[in-house]
């Protein structure tokens, strides 16, 4: 989408996105994506210890360069890809959501968050 909208939007935000085809298929299309051919600012923002197989933290950090918050630490719990996981931020939502506050304030990038 923030392909397409070019210049309309000031920014685009991805979290914890899926950058490995899963059971059904799905992010295969994701699969050799050009950031760069996004016109406005990107932020992206992953967990370094993200245990979901369809979003590892090793494969955004090779596309995302500077724009990429890392994010140590939180309460591994539950499902690896679900709500209450590293996946989600478990344990340090407040630290993400002041990160892209001030980016989407600053556009600065808060490189590494957490422990």
């Amino acid at each position: 989408m923030a392909k397409n909208l070019g210049s309309e939007i000031n920014g685009s935000i991805h979290s914890a996105s899926m950058n490995g085809p899963n059971r059904q298929g799905l992010a295969n299309s994701l699969s050799g994506f050009s950031y760069d051919s996004i016109a406005a600012p990107v932020l992206h923002v992953h967990n370094e210890n993200d245990a979901c197989p369809y979003t590892p933290y090793s494969v955004v950090k090779e596309y995302a360069g500077e724009n990429l918050v890392t994010v140590r630490g939180g309460v591994p719990g539950g499902d690896p890809c679900g709500g209450t996981h590293l996946h989600s931020f478990q344990g340090r939502e407040e630290l993400v959501v002041r990160a892209i506050i001030s980016w989407i304030k600053t556009k600065k990038v808060d490189r590494l968050i957490g422990e």
